[in-house]
């Protein structure tokens, strides 16, 4: 039985949404309203998510949607700390399937979902709670990126950039441990590992910040 037959029968389950957000160059985010799933081999972390789906209008080009997503591990709030200025325009891709079409379902198959792709137009949210991003086609997209600093609590310098300008005498790894000069990372991009290289005069982020849009 293929997925359309399962939708339009008088007792179709709860669909899953499988999530897919890809910021250009990295690796894509791949979430679902679900416990962790694979479908295809590919694997979905399960979050509390809930998605508004306006589908297509009569011309057949997709409209709005909205993505809430809570942010109760802090991934949906650190992606957006590293990645601000690609956020806006990052594409959105949803499948929609059944739990039997699961790779561990009783009919697996990867081929049985119906899917839409929009992309990110703005987001509003609390980190740590939650966000709320507002999904419309790219041909639609009308939030541009402005000139300017985009206020958020991670530093927004790259790690000894010319805004950043970190000393090479102190020098720390992944872990918080000395290293040497080529292995020093700012894995934090927050305020506490900006103390440890003592450079909180030029730290590049907002710590009060809370809300982001």
């Amino acid at each position: 039985m293929t997925i359309q037959q399962q939708l339009q029968s008088l007792d179709v389950e709860q669909p899953i949404y499988l999530i897919e957000l890809t910021i250009t160059g990295q690796t894509p985010l791949r979430v679902c309203n679900n416990a962790n799933v694979s479908f295809g081999g590919v694997a979905y972390t399960g979050l509390p998510l809930t998605i508004e789906y306006v589908g297509k209008s009569g011309e057949g080009t997709e409209l709005s949607s909205k993505l809430s997503i809570s942010d109760i591990n802090g991934q949906i709030g650190q992606l957006l700390d590293n990645y601000a200025d690609d956020i806006i325009g990052a594409i959105v891709s949803v499948k929609r399937t059944l739990s039997m079409f699961l790779d561990s379902g009783s009919n697996p198959d990867a081929t049985q979902y119906t899917m839409f792709s929009l992309r990110i137009n703005q987001w509003v949210g609390e980190y740590g709670v939650g966000f709320e991003f507002t999904l419309i086609p790219s041909v639609s997209l009308e939030r541009k990126k402005l000139p300017g600093r985009t206020f958020l609590r991670r530093c927004g310098w790259e790690f000894r950039d010319v805004q950043c300008a970190a000393s090479t005498a102190l020098n720390f790894d992944v872990n918080g441990n000395p290293t040497t000069v080529a292995n020093a990372v700012c894995a934090g991009k927050d305020l506490t590992t900006c103390e440890k290289y003592q450079n909180t005069a030029r730290y590049g982020g907002f710590p009060g910040v809370i809300r982001g849009q």
